[in-house]
Formats: C-alpha cells, structure tokens, sequence
C-alpha cells in the first residue's frame, strides 16, 4: 500500500487496496455527532452515501464501533469497509477528525424510536434533560423540521421542549440529464443519502421504479419524488395475455383477454379465453398475469 498523503483536515480520497471486485466511486459524508444503536453506529443511518447503486446498499448495512470515549474515527471507518472485502475502489470521506457518537438516550435516539424512522436524523437540542423520556401520546411527522417535545421528568412533572429536527434518506438521483417522458432504464438512477421534509414524498430505493414513465425533466444529479415518475402499464383493455395459476408447485397457464389496464402489480380482471370464466389476477410482467 502506498505511503499515507497529507490530506485536509475534513476530506479523504485515496484509493484502497484491491479485494472485492468492486470497482465503483463511494462517498461517505458524515456529520460532527451521530447516533450509536445498541453499541454501534449503522452507516446507512449517520453517513449521507453516494456513489455505485448497489455499493451504497452494501455500505449502507455495514455497522461500526467507537472507541471507550465515544468517538468514531475515518480510521475505523475504512476498517469496516476493508473487513467487508471492499477494495479497488476510489473513496472519499468527509468528515471530522472524530465524530461524538451519543447513546440512545438523546433526543434524535427518542424521536427515532417513537416514530420508526430507520436512516439518519440530526436533533437540536442534541440531549435531553437528564432522565427525561417523551410523554406517552406525543406524535412526530416524519420531515417535520421542528416540533414541541412533551417530556416526561424523573420527578413525575413534565416540560416542552421545542427541537429542531433534520431527517435524511435514502433516494433516487439521476446519473445524467433525464427529459420528460424518458422511460427509466438500468444506469438511470443511483442511491444518494438526502435530506428529506415533510413536502415530498421521496421514494427510499430503486425498487420498482425501473420502466416508469418520467412527469417532468430531472437534472443530473437531482433527487426524484413518487410525482415526478408515471407508471407505465405493462397490460392494455382488450389485450391478449397469458394468465397463470399456481397450485403449490403446479403452475397451469392459459390464454385469456384483458378487460382492465393495469401497471406491474395493479390487479385487473381477465376472461379465460376457453372457459369464458372472468377472474381477478395481477400483473406480474408485460402480458403476463396471475391469478391469485
């Protein structure tokens, strides 16, 4: 391995030893203090994540440890990366020279845990009072930038916090300029950690979206949300599909007419073309249909 660089302060780029056959660009931005579950700090939560689609989601699963003092290191992280087998890849962090990770006592910890958000939240004030916890009934809207705190005290009384909330996700961005009416293909899209608010509704993985129909243009590098894609519907009314039944590991296949357009996953009802029975079934693929 080559001799270390002199690199500023907050950004690393260097390139790893080889091992896995990656061979895609990652970027790993972290901020000054992130949120440890159960001992360990999850990247996909804390880190915002850029690069190779399926890179990001391995990453995005890869967890690391702080040290005795609570603070978390670019050493440790590349450690982790190069313990899952990730090499040849050209990678660039940023982040402080040690990161305050901070129990699941604080205030982000508690917000995340009353709502179910499973990615990244950043929460000002960073700690509660000392034994505080949030009062039973309290609601949070995910992407709500602030929100008044109920806190119930160790003494039995209660107070109102107001905290400033930041939430980040997982999303779609577009690798190159995307015009309307573009039908997403492999390559089009990426995963990219973004921040997130309670106006758009952004989708958290490519799942699904690959053969949609786009609503509007999308510049490279732009995060989409569920308006900006038109689903494409792999069944016309009127058309000539293949409708199959499954019966354990049986699968019988017949002919039949569609009497419903429908988008992949969409149920529509088709007529046997022999029987002249009408069934329900779901589009599993261009002309294709199950029965359920």
């Amino acid at each position: 391995m080559r001799a270390p660089l002199r690199l500023a302060p907050l950004l690393l780029a260097l390139l790893l030893a080889a091992g896995a056959a990656w061979a895609a660009d990652l970027s790993i931005e972290i901020p000054a203090s992130v949120q440890a579950r159960g001992g360990v700090v999850s990247l996909g939560e804390v880190a915002a994540l850029g690069g190779d689609a399926e890179l990001v989601r391995v990453v995005s699963g890869l967890t690391v440890h702080p040290d005795r003092q609570g603070r978390l290191t670019r050493k440790d992280v590349i450690d982790a990366l190069q313990e899952a087998g990730i090499g040849g890849i050209r990678l660039r962090i940023v982040m402080a020279e040690s990161v305050s990770v901070a129990g699941a006592g604080t205030t982000a910890g508690l917000v995340k845990a009353l709502v179910g958000w499973p990615w990244g939240l950043e929460a000002s004030p960073v700690d509660l009072p000392r034994g505080a916890r949030i009062a039973a009934g309290q609601t949070v809207q995910i992407g709500e930038a602030s929100v008044t705190l109920r806190l119930r005290l160790p003494d039995g009384g209660e107070r109102a916090l107001p905290v400033r909330l930041r939430w980040f996700q997982p999303a779609p961005v577009a690798t190159r300029p995307l015009k309307k009416g573009d039908v997403l293909r492999e390559g089009d899209l990426f995963l990219r950690t973004v921040e997130r608010d309670s106006l758009r509704d952004i989708p958290f993985s490519l799942e699904g979206l690959l053969g949609s129909r786009l609503a509007r243009d999308v510049p490279a590098g732009s995060a989409l949300t569920r308006g900006d894609f038109e689903t494409l519907p792999l069944v016309e009314r009127r058309d000539r599909v293949i409708l199959r039944a499954r019966s354990g590991s049986l699968v019988v296949v017949a002919s039949a007419q569609a009497l419903d357009s429908g988008a992949l996953g969409e149920t529509v009802r088709v007529r046997n073309m022999e029987s002249r029975v009408v069934v329900e079934a779901v589009v599993v693929g261009p002309g294709v249909v199950e029965a359920r």
